[in-house]
Parts: structure tokens; sequence; C-alpha cells
């Protein structure tokens, strides 16, 4: 795995790690990539883990958070509340659509705006 070779890891290796550990730890959770309505800096989307805490809000655990002591971001109402706010960090970017995946890489449902 990429993050423990070389200490270093992207958005992808950040939501895969945070999402495999929450749903061994038994919460519902997902490994989700958000698609841009437009290209950032060579980019279309990014990668984010986000999970329902037993208080029934989600939570979102995001590398662009990373090193600020905001992460995880929430609580929120839903999964589409949080990934419509994601690209608008990038820029005048809005949401094209989201995938959804399970802990083990399999695609569980795909949202276009």
């Amino acid at each position: 795995m990429q993050l423990f070779k070389e200490m270093y890891g992207d958005c992808d290796e950040f939501a895969i790690l945070a999402t495999y550990w929450l749903a061994k730890n038994n919460y519902e959770v997902y490994f989700v990539k958000v698609y841009f309505s437009k290209e950032w800096q060579g980019y279309v989307n990014h990668d984010i883990c986000l999970c329902k805490d037993r208080d029934g809000y989600w939570y979102a655990i995001d590398i662009y958070f990373h090193g600020s002591g905001r992460n995880p971001i929430g609580p929120f109402k839903g999964i589409t509340e949080y990934c419509e706010q994601v690209p608008p960090h990038y820029g005048d970017i809005s949401l094209a659509r989201y995938e959804l995946y399970d802990y083990t890489g399999k695609l569980v449902q795909t949202v276009t705006k």
C-alpha cells in the first residue's frame, strides 16, 4: 500500500484507509468519488470517506482538511449535502456526480446531479 511504503498518499489512499478502518469497526461507510463539472488543474474528481455515526448524521474524512484539526467534517444530514460542498473548494466548480463504493471497492451507487 502506497501510504505505508512511501509514507505519502493523496486523496484516494487517505479515503480508502479511513473507509476500511471504519467499516471494520461496524460503521456505515463509503469511499466516495466526487466528480467535478469541469477540470481543475488536471483533476476531474476528488476522493473522500463518508461515514454515518451513531448519532445518525454523516461525517466526512477528507485529505483537503488534513492537518487543520477539522477532520472529520460534519455533521451532515445526507451524503449529497457534503458532496455538493467538495467541488467549490477548488474554485468555480460544481458537482457533476458522485460514486459510492463499499470498503471492498465495489461500486454501490452513482448519483448524477
